[in-house]
């Protein structure tokens, strides 16, 4: 009898899994006898099943989610899993952004992925892999002694990062339209916050801009090296290259074992400015701006804590942070729409 060597967690509260009825079963049937499928409702749903699936011997993970699905995943099984154990972890575009996917080059959507990876094995055929960077998070909560750690892909801590993603969740829809809803109203805030049009701005709109900009006092330093700068308008950092909706690209300079943070202020209008930049996947501007390779961050906030977005999704708040580059996963790279 062949043993299950597909394990697949898949997430029916994810944007695309909500639109497919029967899913988890079509799943199924596409791996029959080369693997199980689990799914989850919930982070307690979520680790049961990682456990059960470990001791099945499971080596090839199949996160049927998106990019959040990915995220909790990975941190789910840290200390469940050995990390010999964790010998692929597939992303199966089944979110709003799929960074991870994009950034491994794996098309498809689950079923199709499935199909593949059942293919290649049945074909007696490697499948192609991408080592895919992370990073790693550790974190003083502000509520008691907690210490928080995490690892994942990209981190928004504080700044116009952060306040933005804020902003975003909080528009009805998701993608590409909520994107530019979002920076349409926060360029037009920071414009009108200027001193010729201050005066005469809607309180509303000069707050929309306070709070897309989110910024937060700390003392941050970057590989030993203190930056000089107290105010943060932006701060964030990134393991691989982010591509958001195909609008807004940043971290082109991740990789190689080393993470790309950005940290320091820029101005309203410098924010205006740099959006081009943005969009092109261009480093930013600005005269008080580190925008750079760096292996280890550490940053005290004071007095507002740092409101974390790692992934897309909320952290507590935290006083204290370190940021340094993860274990890589291993990620499949094909084309699963040619799989039929």
């Amino acid at each position: 009898m062949t043993e299950p060597w597909i394990g697949v967690i898949t997430n029916p509260h994810s944007r695309r899994n909500r639109e497919r009825r029967g899913h988890a079963q079509a799943l199924r049937k596409v791996l029959g006898l080369h693997g199980v499928v689990r799914e989850t409702t919930s982070l307690d749903d979520l680790e049961a099943s990682i456990e059960e699936l470990a001791g099945l011997g499971i080596r090839t993970w199949v996160c049927d989610g998106g990019d959040g699905t990915v995220h909790a995943f990975l941190n789910a099984a840290r200390g469940r899993v050995e990390p010999a154990q964790l010998a692929r972890v597939v992303p199966t575009n089944g979110g709003t952004m799929n960074v991870v996917a994009r950034h491994a080059g794996l098309l498809g959507d689950a079923e199709a992925i499935v199909r593949g990876l059942v293919g290649f094995e049945r074909a007696g055929r490697e499948v192609p892999v991408c080592a895919v960077p992370t990073l790693e998070l550790t974190g003083a909560e502000v509520d008691g002694d907690a210490t928080l750690s995490r690892v994942g892909f990209s981190v928004a801590l504080a700044g116009i990062g952060a306040g933005f993603f804020h902003k975003y969740y909080a528009v009805g829809g998701h993608g590409s339209r909520a994107m530019l809803e979002v920076i349409a109203k926060g360029a037009a805030s920071f414009v009108l916050g200027t001193k010729p049009l201050r005066g005469v701005a809607p309180q509303a709109a000069l707050e929309y801009g306070e709070e897309v900009r989110a910024a937060i006092e700390a003392d941050v330093v970057i590989d030993d090296a203190p930056l000089p700068w107290m105010t943060y308008t932006a701060f964030a950092a990134g393991a691989i290259p982010i591509n958001l909706g195909n609008l807004i690209r940043v971290f082109e300079k991740s990789g190689s074992g080393a993470l790309h943070v950005i940290a320091g202020e820029i101005s309203d209008l410098g924010i205006v400015a740099n959006l081009p930049r943005m969009f092109r996947g261009q480093s930013l501007q600005s005269p008080d701006l580190f925008s750079n390779t760096a292996r280890h961050v550490r940053a005290v906030a004071h007095g507002e804590p740092f409101r974390p977005v790692f992934d897309g999704e909320y952290l507590p708040e935290l006083r204290a942070v370190e940021l340094r580059p993860g274990p890589a996963i291993i990620v499949p790279s094909f084309d699963a729409t040619r799989w039929r």
